[in-house]
């Protein structure tokens, strides 16, 4: 995954529009397959949709938005699951003591 996703995020400033849509395109597919783990770009990948959301091609910024939902959800479940282990952390050690 960290050979993949770079290029694909560096993908997101080509000057071909066809080109940042794909690159869209195709960080979805890998989002979906990877699910949470891909939560460690997440700051370069949250630094593209802000850029492709007001991309000046409406195809791009489809594109960008529907990336969008599924990197909100993603890291909804992230930090809900990464919650839920804290939590269960800390109460099995407060029943040790």
């Amino acid at each position: 995954m960290k050979q993949i996703v770079p290029p694909v995020i560096n993908s997101f400033s080509d000057q071909d529009s066809r080109v940042r849509y794909y690159a869209c395109e195709a960080l979805y597919n890998i989002a979906k397959v990877v699910r949470g783990d891909f939560i460690i770009f997440f700051n370069k990948i949250f630094d593209a949709l802000c850029k492709l959301s007001a991309d000046s091609d409406a195809n791009v910024q489809s594109a960008a938005h529907l990336l969008d939902r599924l990197v909100k959800v993603w890291t909804f479940l992230f930090l809900k699951l990464e919650w839920y282990f804290n939590l269960k952390h800390m109460l099995n050690r407060f029943n040790t003591l």
